[in-house]
């Protein structure tokens, strides 16, 4: 009676085990989609800007014939220069602010006996 308690026991194990297992696929299942959604559109991003107008519009998921770095350089000249400043002082001046105001709670939190 005793061995086959044992036998019982050994197989809800193996159950688990199993169980485990196909938690763990289904989770990189999941993590694998996550990463073709936020992955996808940068490379497709990429590839259209170093398509010519005429590759965009006949075929735009088609991959470019030759990488045209032209538009990269169109793009500087026309003020993205400016564009990628004004991103970076908004980024900075949201960080300091973030980073003040976080300092002085935690310093509350840290002060107050509860």
């Amino acid at each position: 009676m005793a061995a086959q308690a044992h036998v019982v026991s050994g197989s809800s194990s193996v159950g688990a085990e199993i169980a485990r297992g196909v938690g763990r696929l289904l989770v990189y299942i999941l993590l694998v989609v996550l990463l073709v959604a936020v992955l996808y559109p940068l490379f497709w991003m990429v590839m259209t800007s170093l398509k010519t107008n005429q590759e965009l519009f006949g075929s735009s998921w088609a991959l470019p014939a030759s990488p045209n770095w032209e538009n990269f350089v169109d793009a500087w000249n026309q003020g993205v220069v400016r564009y990628i400043l004004n991103s970076f002082i908004v980024t900075a001046a949201s960080v300091v602010t973030t980073v003040g105001f976080s300092s002085l709670a935690a310093y509350g939190l840290t002060r107050l006996r509860i």
